[in-house]
């Protein structure tokens, strides 16, 4: 911006000093002297100029002096990168420097440092290969890693001589000369626990060999007796062995045929008479069978599991519990009227325990069904007590044919009303009724 007063306008790259402002304050101090005479009219008007003039001192100091904390600080030095990177020794990696400042303060040395902020254990040494100012990208080749590798987003890049970085890596190669000496201590040791363990296998071998020869001088004098008269002749042995064998088929005229047929069982007489022990006697009822024996004795036999249930009751058919066998006389048993008494108010019939049910209604009574199951059919008779003039009402859930609820009998010690009632199949809270009206 051009300007008939160049020592007001500032740029970046210009040194902020005080002589500087001061040449500036000057300037705008003897543009406003020469409008004091002007002050009565021209107040606010200075107001302004001076307003606009702080403002632009203000606009171009600032950013300078940002740059001059952050060079205070040595950002030329130090670079933040939150790029996702992971570290692999002599290949090149790339980092994106985010911050603007930073970017362009940063100035890479030949060797830099690759730190993280959360923690000193893990860093490397790399060369410098390219970086663009502009972009913030660094391009690095990794010389050399300690710690963890990556990947990780909270790298610190800093400058490093190269003294430095030599020096680093000569305390590395020291670290790695450190760990072979004892490597190769430990492989002395082992080389010489070795050289033990032969010199014991040496004379060990030569116990050997001393036991050696003397069996073979045992030998010798025993041959020196040998008798012939003492042993069998070939022909005598194959005798032998044919009446032993004495015209047994090919599949068992050797011992060990004979043991593979006996299941190689040294018992086996015994493991026989048990198996015959446990087979179904027809000769006796007392044959002494376990449990179990008897339970696979039924089911080989496809009796199956009703040989041995009881009877069941009628509460076992109405509560629709244990696995017992169903008489008739049990059947119609359960199939009986349930007496629930005397009864006012709400009731709840469980269709659960029963399939007929009969009440005397002392007041007023409400009839709800539950646990109703696919199909059942239950049967409900509810009758007046002395007094009469009782009524019957019915619960959710229950439907008449044409939406029509049966009329009932309110007179005394008579039969007010029976219903049956069908469960539905779909769904279960449906149930379908059917009333009459007895008198």
């Amino acid at each position: 911006m051009s300007s008939n007063y160049p020592e007001l306008v500032f740029n970046e790259s210009e040194d902020f000093t005080a002589e500087r402002l001061n040449k500036a304050m000057q300037v705008l101090d003897q543009r406003l002297r020469s409008l004091e005479p002007f002050a009565p009219s021209w107040e606010a008007a200075v107001n302004d100029l001076r307003a606009v003039g702080l403002s632009r001192l203000n606009d171009a100091i600032l950013p300078s002096y940002q740059r001059i904390q952050l060079l205070s600080e040595m950002g030329f030095l130090f670079a933040g990168s939150s790029s996702s990177v992971t570290l692999v020794q002599n290949q090149s990696v790339t980092f994106v420097i985010e911050n603007e400042v930073e970017r362009s303060l940063f100035t890479p040395t030949p060797f830099l440092a690759i730190t993280r902020t959360s923690t000193l254990a893990d860093y490397a040494i790399a060369q410098l290969v390219s970086y663009e100012k502009s972009t913030g990208r660094l391009m690095l080749l990794v010389k050399s890693i300690t710690g963890s590798t990556g990947p990780f987003t909270d790298w610190q890049i800093c400058a490093l001589a190269a003294n430095t970085a030599a020096a680093m890596e000569y305390f590395r190669q020291i670290d790695a000369a450190r760990a072979a000496t004892l490597a190769a201590q430990v492989k002395s040791t082992a080389d010489a626990v070795a050289t033990a363990a032969d010199r014991i296998q040496t004379g060990a071998d030569r116990l050997v060999v001393i036991q050696a020869r003397d069996a073979a001088a045992a030998s010798a004098a025993a041959a020196a007796l040998w008798d012939p008269s003492s042993y069998y002749t070939k022909t005598t042995i194959d005798v032998k062995f044919s009446d032993l064998v004495n015209g047994a088929g090919a599949a068992l005229d050797t011992l060990k045929e004979l043991a593979d047929a006996l299941g190689n069982d040294a018992n086996y007489s015994v493991t026989v008479s048990a198996a015959l022990g446990n087979r179904l006697r027809v000769d006796t009822a007392a044959q002494g069978l376990n449990a179990t024996q008897q339970g696979n004795g039924r089911t080989n036999l496809g009796l199956g599991a009703s040989a041995v249930k009881g009877v069941a009751t009628a509460a076992n058919m109405v509560a629709n519990s244990g696995s017992d066998v169903v008489t008739t006389d049990q059947a119609w048993a359960a199939a009986g009227w349930t007496a629930l008494g005397n009864k006012s108010g709400a009731v709840t019939i469980d269709a659960s325990t029963g399939s007929r049910f009969y009440m005397t209604a002392t007041a007023a009574v409400t009839i709800s069904i539950s646990n109703m199951k696919n199909g059942q059919d239950i049967a409900v008779c509810v009758i007046q007590d002395a007094t009469g003039g009782r009524t019957v009402g019915w619960g959710a859930g229950i439907y008449w044919p044409g939406a029509t609820v049966p009329a009932i009998t309110t007179t005394a010690n008579q039969v007010a009303v029976v219903a049956v009632f069908e469960g539905s199949w779909s769904p279960s809270t449906i149930i379908f009724g059917t009333g009459w009206k007895i008198a």
